[in-house]
């Protein structure tokens, strides 16, 4: 039995489209775990009453309202997922 060149140029095609897939899936596979770990972890701060009860969010009650905005919390998750996906980021360069 003998290839064709044309059978391997499709072969060759095929093949580099199944690696452009590979790439994509094991990207949506790392990404899912990540926001898997993200979500135990928060959930895990939540209950432990750390998230929105830093020194430095606010917090107003009156009479019939209640305000509530976590300005600590909000820079304190900003710099750890900037730390997380920049790293993420330069080792998927390599």
């Amino acid at each position: 039995m003998s290839c064709h060149p044309g059978q391997i140029q499709a072969w060759e095609q095929n093949h580099q489209a199944m690696t452009g897939i590979d790439t994509f899936a094991k990207i949506l596979i790392a990404s899912g775990i990540c926001l898997i770990l993200i979500g135990v972890i928060v959930l895990f701060l939540g209950r432990a009453g750390v998230l929105g009860k830093l020194p430095g969010d606010i917090h107003i009650e009156k009479k019939n309202v209640e305000f509530h905005f976590p300005v600590v919390t909000c820079i304190m998750v900003s710099i750890v997922l900037s730390f997380l996906l920049t790293s993420f980021f330069l080792w998927f360069k390599k």
